[in-house]
């Protein structure tokens, strides 16, 4: 699991800081351009001028800036918050009772900036004033034009304005991780002095941090780690608010906070999660490690003072986040080392034993014997007895068939078959959503689902399977359902295709210097050609691994624009010829598969082509992508390519 050794008390989870003042403007800032005012001191420079322009009530200067508008002329303010401004004074007096820039009904001797909370998301500050008691509101600013605005004010005078201020306050002045500012509020007790929290649950707090031994958790976020945002909304009751912490790119903490009004303002009375788990029980007996293969995912360390080192994301986003620790030393190096990488480096297929209910990220740790992870492919290897379910999804712009494994983590692997009959009943079954056991060969780093493929030679059928629609061999899957039209009406052609398909119409690159008409430029010539013909004399469709032209009559021999294949290659190459439908009619293809040093697209591949009456050229077959392979292409994507040129129609 790879517990940190440095530090044992979460007070440790992942929050061991450092002391700090408690209305101290503690906070980390990106670096800023020179000149340009930071967002604590944009909110300052803001109020400042607000305060001076309103003057004092006792004074004969006192003046209003929301009654003569001259917040509209602030270059402190974005256009979507002077709008509000302008709504808010629109309400009636019983609504509009207070000044929604102070959130007050007086105006304060001075406001002061008490933390900044940033992140990827949003960038907020809490502010407080000199009024009696306690009294905050939180500013959200925008990047506008090098240039920070206000967008919005959140008083504290409701639940959720002050869980907004609580967390604003308390995220901010934790600090950036590893940063000189990163602070612990709890080793502390700077928790104690925030404002908003109630004698009573002040004493809580003391008590269960005081419990804490070996390990422990942020009382405030229920949890071992900082969020990387937050976000809040009104609870269920009038004293009570809805808190969203967001954990990596998927994961979301509710929290419902409580609050008390004992001070005379709203202070945090009890914080409990929304949808608590359930407690591992560390007597259970499932235990037993799960054998793993192939799963793909990337790993990330966790923050300093985090109870555990890293974790590994699964993928896709949101099939789970888990401990992650190598059986040996060498292993161990190879995941430190695959920490935080960056795309595309950063995937990996990880082998193994899974164990749940035990001390680690998400309650389970997976211990990695064997990891892939760059270009290499893995060798075939057996499975057997996998049980899961079958469904269609779509992976690089193509259809594909995909097998959800039945175990704690639903990790995806793409399955397919070189048997025929086998492939049409795997494509009926993955329709239907079907539950099935497998036996076959895994191969991982290949260009589909998850960089892995099942490639099967039994299926079983578990259960009833429920027909979603009757199953023929002409419908197993229709693929032709949602897809675009496009129309060449100058030569007269359409043809259809999935809506994710690539379609790009070639401009004219030239023509035949003896075709120049005297006394013409080659400039204005061209020029001509581009008026007579446009875009539309030849059409590329790319879809999944496989490519489509269409050349029209005047383009006979690549004339104006290169339109289709220019080269075959070196390797072994082999005629070949299929009899295909368009317009109806059944027309002879024919081409070449041309085979490489290896198998890979760029080296090895097809094409074919059929010239029809009119002079039109079609031509089809694979893309020379490297990172896929011949193989590849026959199973995902020249059926589809076939598909596409079958739904070529002729309208003149």
């Amino acid at each position: 699991m790879k517990m940190k050794h440095a530090v044992y008390i979460l007070i440790i989870g992942s929050i061991f800081l450092s002391a700090c003042a408690a209305a101290s403007y503690v906070h980390a800032e990106p670096i800023l351009e020179e000149g340009r005012l930071s967002p604590a001191e944009t909110v300052e420079s803001f109020y400042q001028w607000y305060i001076d322009y309103s003057g004092t009530a006792e004074s004969s200067s006192f003046r209003s800036p929301l009654s003569d508008k001259a917040y509209r002329e602030s270059e402190y303010l974005s256009t979507a918050f002077i709008q509000s401004i302008d709504t808010f004074m629109t309400l009636p007096p019983e609504q509009a009772n207070h000044d929604p820039i102070l959130c007050a009904q007086n105006v304060p001797g001075k406001v002061f900036v008490e933390a900044v909370y940033q992140s990827n998301e949003k960038t907020r500050v809490l502010v407080g004033d000199d009024f009696a008691g306690y009294h905050r509101f939180t500013v959200d600013l925008v990047d506008q034009e090098s240039q920070w605005l206000i967008d919005s004010v959140v008083c504290a005078i409701s639940p959720a304005g002050a869980a907004e201020a609580f967390y604003t306050w308390y995220l901010g002045s934790i600090g950036a991780p590893g940063s000189e500012d990163f602070h612990n509020l709890l080793a502390d007790g700077t928790y104690r002095e925030s404002g908003l929290l109630s004698d009573g649950y002040i004493s809580k707090v003391d008590e269960l941090l005081a419990s804490f031994e070996h390990g422990g958790y942020d009382p405030f976020l229920m949890a071992q780690d900082l969020p990387r945002e937050f976000s809040v909304e009104s609870g269920t009751d009038e004293m009570s608010a809805l808190v969203h912490l967001y954990f990596g790119t998927e994961t979301v903490h509710d929290l419902i906070v409580n609050f008390t009004q004992e001070k005379g303002w709203l202070q945090i009375n009890s914080i409990q999660e929304a949808n608590p788990p359930e407690d591992i029980d560390p007597t259970a007996t499932n235990t037993e490690p799960i054998q793993v293969s192939g799963w793909l995912g990337y790993v990330v360390s966790l923050p300093d003072g985090s109870q555990y080192e890293d974790k590994l994301v699964l993928m896709p986003e949101g099939t789970g986040e888990l401990g992650i620790s190598g059986a040996t030393p060498e292993i161990e190096a190879e995941i430190i080392a695959l920490r935080d990488k960056v795309e595309p480096g950063k995937y990996a297929h990880f082998w193994g034993r899974l164990t749940c209910s035990v001390p680690d990220v998400n309650g389970c740790q997976f211990l990695v014997e064997r990891l892939r992870y760059g270009a290499s492919a893995t060798e075939p290897e057996p499975i057997e007895d996998w049980e899961g379910t079958l469904k269609t999804s779509t992976f690089n712009g193509g259809e594909s068939k995909v097998f959800v494994l039945d175990s704690p983590f639903a990790m995806q692997y793409s399955i397919d078959s070189n048997d025929p009959e086998m492939k049409t009943q795997l494509e009926s079954l993955a329709t239907n959503e079907a539950q099935v056991k497998v036996w076959g060969d895994l191969i991982t780093g290949v260009p589909d689902v998850n960089g892995s493929r099942i490639q099967i030679n039994k299926v079983e059928v578990l259960g009833e399977v429920v027909v979603s629609k009757p199953v023929t061999k002409n419908n197993v899957l229709d693929l032709k359902a949602g897809w675009q039209t496009y129309s060449n009406p100058m030569f007269g052609y359409q043809i259809q295709h999935p809506e994710t398909a690539r379609l790009e119409e070639l401009p004219i690159s030239g023509f035949p210097q003896d075709e120049l008409p005297d006394g013409m430029s080659e400039a204005d010539y061209m020029k001509q050609l581009e008026v007579t013909y446009g875009n539309s004399l030849c059409v590329q469709i790319e879809y999944a691994l496989g490519y489509i032209t269409i050349s029209a009559p005047p383009n006979k021999g690549n004339k104006y624009v290169t339109c289709g294949r220019t080269g075959a290659g070196a390797g072994e190459m082999e005629g070949v010829s299929e009899t295909i439908t368009i317009n109806g009619l059944e027309m002879n293809a024919k081409g070449f598969q041309i085979k490489g040093e290896n198998e890979t697209l760029d080296q090895s591949g097809e094409t074919l082509w059929v010239e029809l009456d009119d002079g039109i050229v079609i031509e089809y077959g694979s893309l020379p992508e490297r990172s896929a392979t011949l193989t590849d292409y026959q199973m995902k994507g020249a059926k589809m390519v076939r598909e596409m040129v079958e739904r070529f129609n002729s309208t003149k």
